[in-house]
């Protein structure tokens, strides 16, 4: 995914904060690292995961976030408020607001099922 910011000048668009966010599943964890220097304190809300083999009991979530804010926090623990729904290999995870309400674009962030 990339995310920038431009500045229109003529017929041109010049970047001038960009962020590259990769994404990785493995052993039922969803992985983001973010490189770049675009900052939106925008949540995340919803994640869809396929080729799930059963529905996970729980989510456990790791996000940095808040920088714009004049504050960082650190979250890491049992998502507070995240719905896991299942359904054919398909899994639903809505309702990530609350757990990265300061942001998830600004560093890494780990989803971990369990």
């Amino acid at each position: 995914m990339l995310r920038y910011a431009t500045i229109e000048e003529s017929k041109s668009l010049l970047a001038v904060h960009a962020d590259i966010t990769q994404f990785t599943y493995a052993n039922n964890t969803l992985r983001t690292v973010v490189t770049g220097t675009y900052e939106d304190n925008l949540p995340l809300a919803n994640v869809t995961i396929a080729g799930i083999e059963g529905r996970p009991g729980s989510l456990y979530i790791n996000c940095f976030y808040g920088a714009n804010q004049g504050w960082q926090g650190h979250s890491w623990g049992p998502s507070s408020g995240a719905r896991l729904t299942y359904g054919e290999g398909v899994l639903f995870v809505t309702g990530l607001e609350s757990d990265t309400s300061g942001g998830v674009w600004y560093s890494n962030l780990t989803l971990q099922l369990q």
